[in-house]
């Protein structure tokens, strides 16, 4: 089942979107698009907080806007 997430997603204005096959490609390719696009350094993007936002993003992506919780920015 092909899963997707986009920096809206995390609350970024970021109009960036990635998508895969399983939560691990995610968090890579958000990782990639982080460290290429936003500026962050490997070592942001490999800390466990910032890992655990977009997993939980991923999980929220899935939900009905409305059911949505509010995201920290990323």
């Amino acid at each position: 089942m092909k899963i997707s997430l986009s920096c809206r997603d995390v609350g970024s204005p970021c109009d960036g979107h990635v998508s895969g096959n399983s939560i691990e490609e995610i968090v890579r390719e958000a990782q990639r698009h982080a460290m290429e696009v936003h500026g962050y350094t490997s070592e942001t993007v490999m800390a466990p907080d910032f890992v655990d936002i977009i997993r939980g993003a991923i999980r929220q992506s899935a939900r009905p806007q409305a059911l949505r919780t509010i995201k920290l920015a990323v």
